[in-house]
């Protein structure tokens, strides 16, 4: 317990006090002795017990009189004290006073440090000794306590890596170092001493252009009071250059004087590891920006995304111009796209570790980038803890990858379309072969058969019949690239022109016709009838697309300089040159199309009407086919379909005509080759020409024509020649005729049109052509014609 402070010396104050120090009292009864606040016991020398104890040492050391009349002085210590006791206190010590603080021990055990003061005295004829106990131990241990502070100060001051400074500024605008550790002396090679009323000598050691910085901060730290927090480099002789960072809070004083109590610590580690780190940063954005990378970052407890700055480029946006959130990861990618990426990181929340996806994103000016991720979810044990995502631009590759996934489409479509065009053409060739024997029997019946015949209406409805299937195959011909056409020089737009008022009268009443013409383009080389047809079924085909909505269908022509980068984007480019094109376009805001109807609008016999039947678009495919031309698409459910058809422009106007120069003499009739591989057309041929008054012979095949015309030459007056037949076909049949002959006029049959089948015998002296299926009048025509023959009236 603690003992109040007096202010007379103990010693002197209890030799008042003790009873019997002047006389033989009682010590019961002297009042100095039992109401002193200071515990006091009287000992006797001899036996060392205690004679007496006062109220306070009964308080203080919790015995009771009688107990204290019991015990031998030295019980109060410590038994580690007794020898000290007995030697310090024992009946040879003669001098009193103040005897030292000793461990006593209380009644309950504890331990108190208790300084003695005594002196010796006579108490009813005994010897004895008068103590005055003071209860040091809170004292002593505050001190203690103080001491260890202290110490522990002065080792964490000389141990920690900075040094600990006051720097103060006087009333009169002077700095002071007052206070600066040991450390300092130990790190720059300067006494304390010396740099503490030259506080200035130390801002010469900082480098100049950070100098200003530091005087800046503590002009203002003086006047608002604000924490000084600095960082510079220091240059000292002995190292080189390193940085310094400060750390001061100021405190006024009560005389006017301002101190700034401070840390001052060696940062050049921490910086040379965060300028690493920032050459790393820029290392990795760097290489994030090569490489068209970003990354991401989702904090699933505290639901935070982090983009990196050049994951907000990829996207188009400013960097750090918002802060994201994942539902902003969703809203920057294609609408049709979102739902796989949100089905991708919905499955790494629920605990897939790896998770990729691929999506278009839009920016601002609508762009579209390709975006592919490979992400990884991180756990702490079986808890989720955020999810890492790097994401890179692959626009190039994918455009490359679709180019090419197109290219391989329409090249398989061109193959498919070619394979199917060489079907067509044969099958009408081989059809119109087996018309043409049709035909010709119905020719001869006819001629047999008088007007009132009762079957003669049969015959008429079989001959009606073969003409509508005749019209299929020139259709059939038309898809394979193989019709029909007669090759002139033409001003599309004054083709164009000249059907506008046509075109009203076949569209609906609901859509409006626009013209657009442009007078001044090339010329092309064309079919007009073909042209038209294709011009026409484009126009009904907008006009059923509107059907009973008003719309408008816009008709305009023109010409373009085309690459083969956008050839490779039409339909039917992979043989046309790049160049000047001259086109006309059909345009209308009907209903529109999707990606896969338009893949199929030129398969044969496809449509998207409930009483489609024919070729259609296919045939229009076929005849822009034969003019080396390219037919573009563009729709959109919704929107209306634009068709943008191109034929190579030419620079002259008029194309000449090549003619055969024929002359034979006139006749009235003569032997007839007829050279064909059907029997059929053989015989059906050879009754027509007896009708005319020709005799025929006949050969199946090339070699066996090539036989009798070198047998016979002298005796024909016209060769009927097949253009496919087994053994020698016909171009090898004629070259052959003109060594052998080349007055005998030579006529050549095929199921294919003019211009696909002559194009070999062009200049080549051939008499004239004959498609199947043909009738008699056309044979009597063009055989009259090669052989000069005038018909009569």
């Amino acid at each position: 317990m603690a003992m109040k402070k007096e202010s007379k010396n103990p010693s002197e104050m209890e030799r008042q006090s003790v009873p019997g120090a002047s006389g033989g009292n009682t010590p019961g009864t002297d009042l100095s002795f039992s109401a002193n606040p200071l515990p006091m016991i009287l000992v006797a020398v001899e036996t060392q017990r205690v004679l007496a104890a006062n109220h306070a040492a009964v308080v203080h050391y919790g015995y009771s009189m009688e107990e204290f009349s019991a015990l031998r002085f030295e019980e109060l210590f410590c038994s580690y004290d007794h020898p000290m006791t007995r030697c310090s206190l024992g009946p040879t010590s003669r001098d009193g006073g103040n005897l030292g603080v000793w461990r006593h021990y209380l009644r309950d055990g504890s331990i108190r440090m208790v300084e003695m003061h005594g002196f010796p005295l006579v108490h009813d004829g005994v010897n004895a000794w008068a103590y005055v106990l003071i209860d040091r131990t809170e004292q002593l241990e505050t001190a203690k306590e103080t001491e260890a502070l202290k110490n522990l100060y002065d080792n964490l001051v000389n141990n920690i890596p900075g040094v600990v400074f006051r720097l103060t500024r006087t009333r009169t605008g002077n700095f002071r170092l007052t206070y600066i550790s040991p450390r300092f002396e130990r790190d720059y090679g300067k006494t304390a001493e010396k740099i503490k009323d030259q506080p200035e000598s130390l801002l010469r050691l900082i480098q100049e252009e950070d100098r200003a910085g530091l005087v800046l901060q503590v002009a203002q730290s003086a006047r608002d009071m604000n924490e000084v927090v600095w960082e510079g480099r220091i240059l000292l002789p002995s190292r080189p250059t390193f940085w310094l960072r400060i750390d001061a809070r100021p405190t006024p004083g009560d005389s006017g004087e301002v101190h700034w109590d401070g840390f001052a610590t060696d940062v050049t580690d921490r910086r040379l590891l965060e300028r690493v780190g920032e050459q790393r940063q820029r290392l990795l954005e760097e290489s994030q920006r090569i490489a068209s990378m970003g990354s991401w970052e989702y904090d699933v407890n505290m639901g935070v995304l982090r983009w990196s700055d050049q994951l907000f480029r990829l996207l188009g946006r400013e960097a750090q111009s918002f802060q994201p959130k994942l539902p902003d990861l969703y809203k920057h990618l294609h609408e049709e796209d979102r739902e796989e990426v949100r089905s991708a990181i919905d499955a790494a929340l629920a605990g897939q570790r790896k998770f990729n996806w691929t999506a278009r994103s839009l920016d601002p000016a609508g762009k579209i980038r390709w975006l592919t991720c490979q992400g990884e979810a991180t756990f702490e044990g079986r808890q989720l803890i955020h999810l890492v995502g790097i994401v890179q631009d692959v626009t190039g590759e994918m455009e490359k990858e679709i180019a090419q996934k197109t290219m391989d489409d329409r090249m398989q479509q061109a193959s498919r379309f070619e394979s199917l065009s060489v079907l067509a053409g044969g099958i009408a060739h081989d059809f119109n072969n087996l018309l043409a024997g049709i035909l010709g029997y119905v020719d001869l019946a006819l001629g047999e058969l008088s007007p009132v015949a009762p079957g003669r209406e049969y015959v008429t409805m079989i001959e009606k019949s073969t003409l509508r299937a005749a019209e299929l195959t020139r259709q059939m011909l038309a898809y394979s690239g193989r019709g029909h056409f007669i090759i002139e020089s033409i001003n599309l737009t004054t083709l164009v022109e000249e059907m506008s008022h046509l075109l009203q009268t076949v569209i609906t009443r609901k859509a409006v016709l626009r013209l657009d013409f442009h007078r001044e383009i090339p010329h092309i080389e064309a079919d007009k009838t073909q042209i038209r047809q294709i011009i026409m079924n484009l126009i009904i085909n907008a006009s059923e697309a509107i059907g009973e909505r008003s719309g408008i269908i816009t008709l305009r022509t023109g010409a373009i300089q085309v690459s083969r980068e956008y050839l490779q984007e039409t339909w039917l480019d992979f043989h046309n040159p790049d160049g000047v094109y001259t086109f006309f376009e059909v345009s209308d805001t009907g209903c529109g199309m999707n990606d896969e109807t338009v893949k199929h609008i030129f398969d044969p016999f496809f449509t998207t009407k409930d009483n489609g039947h024919g070729l259609g678009l296919a045939a229009v495919l076929g005849i822009i086919r034969g003019h080396n031309g390219f037919i573009k698409v563009y729709s959109e459910p919704g929107r209306g379909t634009t068709f943008k058809v191109g034929f190579p422009a030419i620079d002259e106007k008029e194309q000449p005509m090549q003619e055969t120069d024929i002359s034979p003499a006139k006749m009235d009739g003569g032997l007839v080759l007829v050279a064909d591989d059907e029997e059929t057309i053989r015989a059906i041929t050879g009754m027509l020409l007896a009708k005319m008054g020709f005799e025929t012979i006949v050969a199946a095949d090339g070699t066996e024509a090539l036989e009798i015309f070198r047998e016979r030459h002298q005796d024909l007056c016209a060769v009927l020649l097949d253009l496919t037949m087994p053994r020698l076909s016909g171009d090898e049949v004629f070259r052959e005729i003109r060594n052998i002959d080349e007055s005998v006029p030579v006529i050549l049959m095929s199921g294919f049109t003019e211009d696909d089948a002559v194009r070999e015998f062009l200049g080549k002296g051939l008499a004239g052509f004959l498609q199947k299926p043909f009738r008699l009048q056309e044979l009597r025509d063009k055989l009259h014609e090669s052989l000069g023959i005038q018909e009569d009236g």
